[in-house]
This record gives structure tokens, sequence and C-alpha cells, in this order.
């Protein structure tokens, strides 16, 4: 949950500094922290037609796609992302979660593989950590087993991300503190 806080406070600066104040963005935001997956999904894909390069937003669609089950669709978001943003590590993690979904373990893999971490050694240590445990599963698993693997690998993506955030805050206070 508090990934998706500071996805949305990035969502909102970029917005102010475009000077985009509309009320569709925020409804959508309101939805998706509530996790109303459904009617952000609406709302995000309403707003993406009136501003298609919002690529923060087309990240947030594709996260509430992938949510409520319409998994090719977020691949198709996500792909759009890394077009014009190939670094953008975030749309990288979830591209992979939704391949794995999908049970495309060849495609999670190299998705993942191409993560650029920028930086961020504990989101690229989980995702070194996760890549070994799809090489390791197989081709056959149960719908069953791939779904709880799934919950688990997005769990463990967002606790690492949340342990960058705390990590950073930290380092951003210590420097503060040293002027």
């Amino acid at each position: 949950m508090n990934i998706k806080i500071a996805l949305v406070i990035a969502l909102i600066l970029a917005l102010a500094i475009t000077g985009c104040s509309s009320g569709l963005i925020q409804k959508a935001e309101s939805k998706y922290l509530a996790q109303e997956y459904q009617v952000a999904a609406d709302l995000y894909g309403e707003y993406l037609a009136k501003q298609p390069e919002a690529y923060l937003a087309r990240r947030n669609l594709g996260y509430s796609l992938l949510k409520i089950g319409q998994t090719e669709q977020a691949v198709r978001q996500f792909e759009k992302i890394i077009i014009d943003h190939p670094s953008e590590t975030f749309s990288h993690l979830y591209l992979g979660l939704a391949y794995l979904r999908l049970g495309d373990y060849q495609k999670t893999l190299s998705t993942w593989e191409q993560i650029e971490a920028n930086g961020r050694p504990i989101i690229m240590k989980e995702m070194v950590s996760q890549t070994s445990r799809v090489a390791a599963i197989g081709p056959i698993i149960s719908t069953n087993e791939l779904d709880d693997f799934a919950k688990r690998a997005e769990a463990a993506i967002e606790e690492a991300l949340f342990a960058e955030q705390q990590r950073n805050a930290y380092n951003a206070a210590r420097l503060g503190e040293c002027g």
C-alpha cells in the first residue's frame, strides 16, 4: 500500500508541474488508493484518452488492470510505457508480474532481467531473488500454484520497494542533519 501512495504522490507532483489540474485524475487517484481498481481503471482510461503521454497514470492503469484480472490489457499498458521510458523500473516489475500471471515464464525472466535498478540495490536484490524463483518453478504449474506464486512475488516486490523508500528517507534525513 505504501508504494501506491508514493506513486500517487509522484503522479500528483508531475501533474502539478505540467499545470494539469483535472478533476478526473483526482477521482482516478482516489479510487486507486481506495483499491477500487475497476473504477480507477475506467477513470484512468478516460484521462489517458485526453492525456496519452501521462505515463504515471498509464502505469496506475496497468496496475489496476492487473489487480482486476485484465492481465493482457495490463501488459499492453506497461509495454507502452517501456517503449518510451525503457529504464522505468516499476513498469518492468509489473510487466514481469503480468507475464507471470499469464504463465509466460520466459517473458517474465527476460523482462525482469532487463530492469535497470538505477541505484536501487534493494529492488535489484529482490528481482534477482524473484527471477531465480521463476526459473526454478519449471514449465508445469497449476493455476492455484501460479496465483499463489504471483501474489508472493508481488508482495515481495512491494516490500522491497517500501524498504527502498525507507532507506532513501533515512538517508535524506541524515544528509539534512549533516547540512
